[in-house]
This record gives structure tokens, sequence and C-alpha cells, in this order.
């Protein structure tokens, strides 16, 4: 039996938002700083979502 959870990298979307700043010193004194964003296919689960797991594979639930 397969179970299907939600990916947790990528929290069930498929895709791997990072966010990277940079500061690119320019002369004459000009400083630009700035943000990019990179938008890749998430490698946990291969772009789908989902990560499927056998029943036996589950993590029991921890006791209270």
């Amino acid at each position: 039996m397969l179970i299907r959870t939600l990916c947790r990298t990528c929290t069930g979307n498929g895709t791997h938002v990072a966010i990277h700043a940079r500061a690119d010193a320019q002369p004459p004194r000009h400083l630009t700083v700035g943000q990019t964003l990179t938008r890749r296919t998430c490698t946990d689960c291969d772009g789908t979502g989902h990560q499927p797991l056998t029943a036996t594979d589950r993590i029991p639930p921890p006791r209270t």
C-alpha cells in the first residue's frame, strides 16, 4: 500500500524558491543592493509535490 504525503521541502507545489541577496559595487561609489529569486524543480519530490511512502516506511507519531 502506498501513502502519498506532501513534500516538506516545497510544501506540495513541486518547485523550490530561493532568495539570494547580492551587492554590486560599481565605481564611482555606487552600491547596488538587490534580491534575486530563483525558482527550480524540487529535488526531493522530483516536481510532483508528493513523496510516496510504503505503509511500512511511515514514522509512528510521537508518544505523549
